[in-house]
C-alpha cells in the first residue's frame, strides 16, 4: 500500500506530524514563561513566603500526582483526545492572563499553580495520540525533532524574557498577556491533530511499555520524559 497501514496511514502521521511541530514551538513558549518568570515574579516582585514558593517551585509534580485521575475522567468522557488537550491548554491560558491581575503574592502563586498543573496533563495523553497516529518504529524520528524545536524556541524565548525582567520587573503583566495568547495557539494546533477517545484498555502500564519499546529512540525519550518531568 505505498507504506501505508490500515492503522497508520501516512496521511494522519503527516498531518500529526505537521501540526505537532507548530504546537511543540508555541509549548516551547509557554513551558520557558512559566520557568523564566513564576519564582521570579514571586520573590522579587511579591515577596512571597517560604511556603508559596515551594508550592511553586512543586507545580509540576503536584500535577502529575493528580494525572492518575484524570486520565480515569478522560476515559470516561468519551471525547477526542486532542479536544481534551485544547481544553487544557485553553483553561491554563485563562489561568496565565488571570495572574497578570495578580495584587497579591497567594493570588498569582494559586493561578500559576493551577496552570501547571492542567499543563502537565498533556504529555501523558499526547503519547496516546502518538501511539494511535504514528507506526510504532516511526515514533520517535517523527516527535524528536519536534522537541528539538521546541527546546530551542524555549531556550531563546526564556533568555528575552529574562533580559525583559532586567529591564523592569513589572513587565511580567505583560509578558503573561503574551503567554496568554501564545498558549491558545497551544490549544489551537492541538485541535488539529486528528485523535481517538481515550479507551480504557489504553490506560493499563504493561500495555503502553509493550507499545514503547517497539521503537527504541521512543522508548528513551518516555524514559527521559518521567526522569525529568519535561512535558513534550
Amino acid at each position: 500500500m505505498n507504506g501505508e497501514t490500515k492503522d497508520h496511514p501516512n496521511g494522519i502521521a503527516s498531518k500529526t506530524q505537521k501540526f505537532d511541530l507548530w504546537r511543540n514551538t508555541c509549548n516551547g513558549i509557554v513551558e520557558a514563561s512559566f520557568t523564566s518568570t513564576c519564582l521570579l515574579v514571586s520573590i522579587r516582585y511579591f515577596g512571597a513566603s517560604d511556603t508559596a514558593k515551594s508550592l511553586l517551585a512543586s507545580g509540576g509534580s503536584i500535577g502529575f500526582l493528580f494525572a492518575p485521575l484524570f486520565l480515569i475522567l478522560i476515559g470516561k468522557s468519551n471525547l477526542p483526545v486532542s479536544k481534551i488537550c485544547s481544553t487544557l491548554m485553553a483553561l491554563t491560558a485563562i489561568f496565565i492572563l488571570i495572574s497578570a491581575t495578580s495584587t497579591s503574592a497567594w493570588f498569582y502563586v494559586i493561578c500559576v499553580l493551577l496552570g501547571c498543573v492542567l499543563a502537565v496533563q498533556v504529555p501523558s495523553l499526547m503519547v496516546h495520540v502518538y501511539s494511535n497516529n504514528y507506526r510504532p518504529n516511526e515514533k520517535g524520528g517523527r516527535i524528536s525533532g519536534n522537541l528539538m524545536l521546541s527546546s530551542a524556541t524555549g531556550g531563546a524565548t526564556a533568555l528575552i524574557i529574562g533580559l525583559i525582567l532586567d529591564w523592569d520587573l513589572a513587565y511580567f503583566k505583560v509578558i503573561a498577556v503574551g503567554t496568554f495568547l501564545i498558549c491558545l495557539g497551544t490549544a489551537y494546533f492541538h485541535l488539529k491533530i486528528p485523535s481517538k477517545p481515550l479507551e480504557s484498555d489504553s490506560l493499563g502500564l504493561s500495555q503502553n511499555l509493550i507499545h514503547a519499546s517497539k521503537d527504541r529512540l521512543f522508548l528513551w525519550m518516555l524514559s527521559g520524559l518521567m526522569l525529568t518531568g519535561i512535558g513534550v
